[in-house]
Parts: C-alpha cells; structure tokens; sequence
C-alpha cells in the first residue's frame, strides 16, 4: 500500500511503518483497511521458498507484518487480519 517514495511500490516494511503512525494521528477507515488488506495479501507470497532463493518463513518481514497488523485493534476483525497474525506468530 505505502512505498519508500511516492513513486515507490508498495512495501510490507513501509506499510506496517505507517499503519502505527495512522493510529497515533487518530486516521482510521479506508486507508487502514487498504493498508491491512496490502499485508495479509503480501506476507504468503513474500515469506514462500523461492527456488532461486528467497526470504522463506523465517524473515524478519513477519515480524514487520505482525506489528502492522497489531497497531489497530479495532480492525481485528477486518478481512483475514487476525488469522494472518495468527500465522505470522506460529
């Protein structure tokens, strides 16, 4: 959802960045749901084996998911969010 630029693709460290940073300036709504919905999408692909090498299941992105995913409880229940946190801690 929230690259390094403007112009920059999406980012799961950016992304999960912002969300915390929405919360503490009291925004909620769309953006918080696009940004959530940007992670729970991302993090399977992102955290996959890759053949040619890859991040795999153990990369620190999780953890970078799981904070984003963590910062805005009200949204626990919001498509996926808390079954992906759920995967990110096991």
């Amino acid at each position: 959802m929230w690259g390094l630029t403007l112009t920059s693709v999406s980012s799961i460290v950016n992304t999960s960045e912002v969300l915390p940073i929405l919360r503490a300036a009291g925004i909620a709504g769309q953006p918080v749901r696009e940004g959530l919905d940007f992670l729970t999408g991302a993090i399977p692909e992102h955290s996959r084996p890759r053949p040619k090498g890859g991040r795999g299941e153990h990369t620190r992105f999780i953890a970078f998911v799981l904070a984003g995913l963590l910062s805005h409880p009200r949204f626990f229940h919001h498509n996926g969010v808390s079954e992906t946190a759920a995967w990110c801690v096991g």
